[in-house]
């Protein structure tokens, strides 16, 4: 056991008392400090001793904080201080006690380990040295307890990390300092010093260093949420793996930061874990690690009766092109193994809420659910880059390939419709040569007959007062704090069921409904605004109401009906309707200004010239496309795209907003990057807003 640091002299107990031994020939110098120590209001507890040969038995009995030696009394040399603080611990503060402070004598104090020189003749001076010798000696004390109960739990974590079956690194500066014997075996070293001193990210693949480096920097300073990361650990024979890794934050036995890498291994301490093992081994394919055929299908059709919450869902056909080819040059058991990679690389572009499976021998089926339809064929894109960009290593052979996509809209809980156009796709696709994406959406319904059944729908909508908000939330990347909410409108139909704006959006457009729509969130807004306090509300405005002159004089009657502070409203305008209407967007934008709103473009950095935008309009934020953040961390030309798009927001003056952020691994690429707020799925779903 580590010796602990003995609590001080203390009377009755108290902590707070204050233990002084006083060396002299005279009691009453020591109940002459004892006196002033009282009435500087210190609880102080003092012992005399009359003999310089008793003292240091008495100091080691007691531990008083301060000795104090009466200097002029010769009772013990002034040689003998530093030796009689060495062989204490902790080490009392010494004072000597003079007649008259000189300064040759505390010149010879110091020099023989004392900490000051007093006087009695000046007992002003005398407390004050004692007030600041006890709050070196009580830091002192706590520092040194501090660092006894950090050397146990040090031994106790050691003792922990070495025998859990989970992979565990730490990690100081960059520089891996310790790892146990499962993280070892992941990436393929025998012991501890192959790896003792290299840097964490030679344990992983380039493709992974921008996640892990952000969550790395946000973890260090406190602003990581503890979510999984999704990472490729690199092995010492030069193979790759996918894994999830969780960070932690703590603290070394010298006071630095270390942060803590795990790799949660599957758990079977007792029969419930086993009963879940099971069931996930039977459902699960033993190459691919995603699910079988006949649990996958099954789980499609529940999965699509769930109903979306926002965005839109997609089913993907996956088929690996040509594969009797790739079987004949590598052999059929090689491609399975190759199968295997190729689903590893897969998982990579999943998301947790995506659904995946295994369909035949060389196709896998997903579902996915992204903000928009352009984010799920950006999405898919970038998974036939990337498999075409890749060499498979597949028994001592590198073997190349190329894959197909066919993407089909579910709608409703119409997974069979899905399945059959995205089969469509895939095949006309690998009929057009392959290594593609194409996506098949239905066929449009008569849109005559729609159109006035939206048309009532929404107007009855209207004069019901039966349209809703949904909020969600725009958090600040360093602090995590909810800096804003962003309103989003639902369509309430008569059974109380809502609707999503794209199944009736595309309707009021065609038929001159959208400011209508326009102003009523607008009208929700400034009423929300007024019955919370929150910061910030962001509303969009579709491209009809650009152009309207009647918009602001509205707005004007509104916000002071409202009675509220207009920069708390944000107007949010896509960037594809600003440069349709520049002079428009230009106008509304100074209308906006002087009417105290701020001004937001959404869906920036895809238009044919963003820099000149941002510094035309000079707005307040600059919402990034969420289809940039679609695979972000694993592609450099997404992050150097994001790069700078927020050189020119700094020069524009404008905060940046990231769209749709899914995961945690864009997150941490995003606050390398230098993003100032996220919002999406990640930070939070959108929730329903209740209106007084």
């Amino acid at each position: 056991m580590t010796s602990r640091p003995p609590p001080p002299l203390a009377v009755a107990n108290d902590p707070e008392s204050v233990g002084v031994v006083v060396l002299s020939r005279q009691q009453e110098a020591m109940e002459a400090i004892n006196r002033l120590l009282r009435r500087a209001g210190l609880a102080a507890h003092c012992l005399h001793v009359a003999d310089g040969s008793n003292l240091e038995s008495t100091v080691e009995a007691h531990r008083p904080e301060l000795v104090v030696i009466a200097a002029e009394d010769r009772l013990l040399p002034v040689e003998a201080i530093a030796a009689l603080r060495a062989r204490q611990a902790p080490a009392p503060s010494v004072l000597l006690l003079l007649s008259e402070c000189t300064d040759a004598a505390s010149e010879t104090a110091l020099t023989a380990g004392a900490q000051d020189i007093v006087s009695l003749h000046n007992p002003k001076r005398l407390v004050l040295v004692i007030q600041r010798e006890l709050v070196g000696q009580r830091n002192a004390r706590a520092l040194a307890r501090a660092a006894a109960s950090s050397a146990d739990y040090r031994r106790a974590l050691d003792s922990l990390r070495a025998g859990s079956t989970d992979a565990i690194a730490e990690v100081a500066e960059g520089i891996v300092i310790a790892a146990n014997a499962a993280w070892l075996t992941l990436i393929g070293y025998s012991e501890l010093g192959s790896i003792d001193g290299l840097p964490v990210m030679d344990c992983f693949e380039p493709v992974s260093h921008p996640a892990l480096k952000g969550a790395l920097s946000a973890c260090q300073h406190g602003n990581w949420p503890g979510e999984p990361l999704r990472l490729r650990a690199r092995h010492a024979d030069g193979s790759a793996r996918p894994i999830d890794v969780v960070l932690t934050l703590g603290a070394a036995a010298d006071g630095e930061s270390v942060l803590t890498l795990r790799v949660p291994a599957s758990r079977g301490e007792d029969l419930e874990d086993l009963h879940a093992q099971l069931e996930h081994a039977i459902r699960t394919d033993p190459t691919t690690k995603l699910l079988h055929r006949a649990h996958l299908l099954d789980s499609l059709v529940t999965h699509c009766e769930q109903p979306i919450a926002g965005g839109v869902r997609y089913l993907a056909t996956l088929q690996i092109d040509h594969p009797e080819q790739v079987a004949d040059r590598v052999g059929p058991l090689a491609a399975e193994g190759l199968v295997a990679l190729l689903a590893d690389d897969v998982r990579c572009h999943l998301l947790p809420t995506d659904l995946a499976g295994r369909f035949t021998g060389s196709s896998l089926v997903m579902v996915v659910e992204r903000g928009t339809r352009a984010d799920v064929e950006h999405w898919a894109n970038q998974i036939v880059t990337a498999v075409r960009a890749r060499h498979y290593n597949v028994a001592g052979r590198e073997v190349h390939i190329t894959v197909t996509l066919g993407l089909a809209k579910i709608i409703g809980a119409d997974a069979d419709g899905a399945m059959v156009r995205s089969m469509e796709a895939m095949r006309l696709a690998r009929t057009d040569g392959g290594d593609r994406s194409i996506i098949r959406d239905p066929a449009p319904t008569g849109t005559d007959a729609d159109d006035r059944t939206w048309v009532q729908r929404i107007k009855s909508a209207l004069m019901e007062n039966r349209f809703r908000l949904q909020q969600q939330p725009i958090a600040s990347l360093r602090s995590g704090n909810v800096e804003s909410f962003d309103l989003l409108i639902r369509l309430q139909d008569d059974d109380g069921n809502e609707i999503l704006p794209s199944e009736f959006l595309a309707a009021a457009q065609r038929n001159d409904l959208l400011r209508s729509l326009d102003r009523w969130v607008l009208g929700a807004c400034l009423s929300l605004a007024a019955e919370r306090s929150d910061p910030g509300f962001f509303v969009r405005i579709s491209a009809d109401s650009i152009g309207d002159a009647t918009l602001l004089p509205w707005l004007k009657t509104q916000i002071a009906t409202a009675a509220i502070n207009p920069s708390r409203i944000v107007v949010q305008v896509p960037e594809a309707d600003i440069e349709l209407q520049p002079e428009a967007a230009e106008r509304l934008r100074e209308g906006l200004r002087g009417l105290g709103l701020r001004f937001a473009i959404e869906h920036y950095g895809y238009g044919v010239d963003p820099k000149q935008l941002a510094a035309r309009l000079q707005p307040e934020f600059l919402k990034i496309d969420g289809k940039l953040m679609q695979g972000i961390a694993n592609h450099p030309a997404l992050q150097s795209a994001v790069r700078a798009l927020l050189v020119t927001a700094k020069a524009s003056g404008a905060a940046t907003i990231a769209e749709r952020v899914e995961d945690a691994n864009t997150m941490a690429v995003l606050f390398t990057l230098g993003v100032d707020l996220i919002q999406g799925r990640f930070v939070q779903r959108s929730e329903a807003v209740t209106l007084g």
